[in-house]
């Protein structure tokens, strides 16, 4: 069996997606503050640990990855805009 060019170039843009997907969920996890984990009240090491895991079984990794990216890290973002506006207010406050 002989596989063309086009082929080639679906199979790296699907090998290339599965893999970058996790990669940034796992990245952005890593590099959100404990404060900000804390003030979620959810776990980096329990998402972390998930999507490596679930790399293993490719189809549940790219899916954790997913629902990683676009519900949990909206809601990190919230609480770090909170957390942000309420050590501002403190701050504004004590001045």
């Amino acid at each position: 069996m002989n596989i063309g060019a086009t082929e080639m170039l679906i199979v790296l843009l699907i090998v290339s997606v599965g893999l970058g997907i996790p990669i940034w969920a796992i990245v952005h996890a890593a590099a959100t503050p404990d404060s900000t984990w804390n003030a979620f009240g959810s776990s980096r090491a329990m998402w972390i640990t998930l999507i490596v895991v679930g790399l293993f079984l490719s189809p549940v990794g790219f899916i954790l990855s997913i629902v990683y990216l676009a519900a949990i890290r909206p809601k990190l973002n919230r609480a770090a805009a909170l957390a942000a506006r309420e050590s501002a207010d403190r701050e504004s406050t004590v001045s």
